[in-house]
């Protein structure tokens, strides 16, 4: 019922043992760390999916052509948004602001960088006035 086994094939299957536990402690660490980056992953796949969901629900066509400038708190980002009244589509095309080999899944966009475009114009007439007036004071 006892098997005698020599010191040699012991000290083999200690070594062997031995190894085995430390290929599982490393197979255990990487694991852990698969199972961080996943988590991390994931995170950012919600925020990811929660901002897409945000700026669904702020849609391009509206009823009149408006430019909304948010500013971060930090004054560092300033994020446009912009809808469009696809009524005036045929205006922009007359008025020469965009031109009818715009593909019409792309008609929506190039009608918010015309709005952003004159949007721009605007702001830089009042920048403008106003630089006008400060210089007068002098």
């Amino acid at each position: 019922m006892f098997a005698i086994v020599k010191r040699s094939t012991l000290n083999q299957m200690n070594e062997c043992l031995a190894n085995s536990e430390e290929q599982l402690n490393r197979i255990n660490i990487d694991n852990e760390a698969l199972i961080e980056e996943n988590e991390r992953t994931w995170k950012e796949i919600r925020d990811l999916l929660a901002r897409l969901e945000s700026l669904n629900e702020q849609e391009v066509v509206g009823n009149e052509n408006s430019v909304t400038l948010t500013i971060s708190d930090d004054f560092q980002t300033v994020t446009p948004y912009v809808k469009v009244n696809p009524d005036t589509h045929e205006t922009m095309l007359q008025q020469g602001k965009i031109n009818d080999s715009v593909a019409s899944e792309s008609v929506p966009f190039a009608m918010q960088l015309v709005l952003l475009d004159i949007a721009y114009d605007a702001l830089d007439q009042v920048i403008s006035a106003f630089s006008k007036d400060e210089g007068d004071d002098d």
